[in-house]
């Protein structure tokens, strides 16, 4: 049933940032690696998107800008500082040493990009951060890979996971999208760096190819999951004109304090939902993705949303001289795709826009060597969880270089120690099996119909704001999809669409079944998470991980370090109040990413 074996010493499957950083890792561990795309190598994945053509935020903190040579650094903030910060506007579910590390090594990876000749777009002024585009940090790092003699797998999905006898990570079953063979490699580690799981929600920020296949055969191979409930929105995502839908221009503008929100009735529609000191959240922190989302969710449940689903973003009260500043600010707005999304909002009087989603902050349970549950499996990036708790503010793009640095080094002393593994025969036949059903089904429903009914299940049952009514019924329906017999209108391998949706499907229900029954432990609302059943944010009982594994979701208490958590049950939006107030905010306003 397999096509061709291969043998590495390391496999990375994903060739985002945080992929291509562990391969490089790795590489210089002097492994042998083997790095597989889902598409084309670095031009695939949530890390391309960073920035949206903008700039993606690399953050640390200012005094290691400032001695980096970013002089508009504020020289006096510390990686304590940070710590702090990430930890608190974390609710306090961070993971300690992966909080410590990040601070501690984003400088060396900040350098590390710079070094290679990367160019800076801008520096806040006394912040943490500087811009650098997606595409460009992925070409450094795929030069960097592609000198090390790093090979690369182009167009490969993940399958499964393989275990070895004794229940290690053994590599990987891979299908060859464009000639539909099956490729087993037999890996003396793997790291994870697949990304989100955008896919499970009908409307996200990210790309297609992002339906969390890493995260489901993670679980499959019996690794732990934290924090699967942890899910952010982005708000002023597009709706329509549809060729422009999921592009996050608006957000960007919203965030250099450029936009209005309005109903469908025309109003400006914050003040009813938000009070003031919320406000001053939404429209002046990185709590804007949270509080802005959730001031749609309520216009939508009242039906004050446009015929596309969204609300309308709008700049038409801005003068010629304030349009003049917004233009100077962002130059993109005047040219390419940037200026016809601009000529549709003149010719509308504005876009429809709502909140999307966007970031994962839950996912695969690693420690600060990025090792997992499972012996031999790594991961990095997006598809972790711990690091930022109940919310991300710091950069995504800082988390994939360093944990994909860790990650990468750590899988290739590994192997170093443990050899190249062995699949286990029954195992690999398994999978085989069930990657090869729907192209030998005789019945069965169409897969895309099976997929939009699970992606419906996950969106309206696990959205911004979520009730355990909701999150029973949309398990139900997510039960009643995974159950669904598939079949393929055309049993040719070679790039079958419909193939890779029924292959995807398996990935979609898990981490779909992953976030509700998570949801549903989790009976109180903290950081991006909000239940409307439980409106308060209790310390007592949840100042706790999610741990999922097996299908079973446990709490675990997270470790303390002198960073208190505050009183023990609260209203939830008093609390985010008194979060931020705890805060040292160097970077100070919002990061765009």
């Amino acid at each position: 049933m397999v096509q061709r074996n291969l043998t590495c010493d390391v496999l990375i499957v994903g060739s985002g940032g945080a992929g291509l950083r562990a391969a490089c890792a790795a590489a210089e561990q002097g492994a042998s690696v083997v790095l597989a795309s889902k598409g084309k190598i670095g031009r695939s994945g949530a890390t391309l998107l960073a920035g949206a053509n903008v700039s993606a935020d690399v953050m640390c903190d200012g005094g290691s800008l400032w001695r980096l040579g970013v002089k508009s650094a504020d020289r006096s903030d510390t990686q304590e500082k940070w710590y702090s910060d990430i930890v608190h506007e974390g609710f306090y579910l961070n993971r300690r040493k992966l909080v410590q590390q990040y601070v501690e090594q984003a400088g060396p990876q900040v350098q590390m990009l710079l070094q290679s000749g990367v160019a800076v777009t801008d520096a806040d002024e006394g912040g943490r951060q500087i811009g650098i585009a997606g595409s460009s940090i992925l070409d450094a790092l795929y030069r960097m890979a592609h000198a090390a003699g790093v090979g690369f797998l182009q167009d490969v999905t993940l399958c499964d996971l393989l275990p070895a006898e004794d229940g290690a990570a053994a590599g990987a079953l891979l299908l060859d999208i464009i000639s539909g063979e099956l490729i087993a490699v037999h890996a003396g580690a793997t790291v994870l760096a697949t990304g989100g799981m955008h896919g499970c929600y009908a409307f996200n920020s990210g790309t297609s190819g992002l339906c969390g296949e890493g995260q489901a055969a993670a679980m499959r191979l019996g690794a732990e999951m934290t924090l699967m409930e942890m899910v952010t929105f982005c708000p002023d995502v597009i709706c329509a004109p549809r060729r422009f839908r999921g592009s996050i221009l608006p957000y960007i503008m919203q965030c250099i304090g450029y936009g209005r929100l309005q109903n469908r009735l025309g109003e400006d529609f914050l003040s009813k939902h938000l009070s003031p000191a919320a406000m001053r959240l939404a429209l002046g922190s990185e709590w804007n993705k949270l509080l802005l989302s959730y001031a749609m969710f309520r216009e939508e449940q009242a039906g004050l949303c446009d015929g596309h689903g969204g609300v309308r973003f709008t700049l038409k009260y801005l003068s010629q001289s304030e349009r003049d500043g917004l233009e100077k600010t962002l130059p993109q707005l005047t040219h390419g795709v940037y200026s016809e999304i601009m000529r549709c909002h003149d010719r509308d009087g504005g876009l429809s826009v709502f909140a999307a989603g966007h970031y994962f902050d839950g996912g695969i349970a690693v420690n600060a060597a990025m090792e997992t549950h499972v012996p031999g499996l790594f991961a990095a990036g997006e598809c972790t969880g711990g690091l930022f708790g109940a919310n991300r503010v710091s950069a995504a793009t800082t988390q994939m270089l360093v944990q994909g640095a860790q990650a990468g080094a750590g899988a290739a002393r590994f192997a170093r120690m443990a050899g190249i593994q062995r699949a286990e025969p029954a195992a690999l036949e398994r999978a085989c099996l069930d990657a090869l059903a729907p192209l030998t089904a005789e019945k069965g429903e169409n897969p895309r119909r099976v997929r939009d009914m699970a992606v419906d299940a996950i969106t309206q049952s696990a959205g911004i704001v979520r009730d355990e009514k909701g999150l029973l019924r949309g398990l139900a329906r997510l039960e009643e999809a995974a159950c669904i017999p598939l079949a393929l209108a055309s049993p040719v391998r070679a790039y079958n669409r419909g193939w890779l949706d029924a292959l995807e499907i398996r990935s979609l229900c898990a981490c779909g079944r992953a976030v509700i029954r998570s949801s549903l432990a989790r009976r109180e609302s903290r950081g991006v998470f909000i239940r409307s059943d439980y409106p308060y944010t209790d310390n007592d009982a949840f100042l706790c991980e999610t741990i999922l594994q097996s299908g079973q979701v446990f709490l675990r208490p997270v470790a303390q370090d002198g960073v208190g958590a505050g009183p023990g049950r609260q209203e939830y939006f008093d609390g985010l109040e008194r979060v931020f107030s705890r805060l040292s905010y160097a970077a100070g306003g919002a990061c765009v990413e």
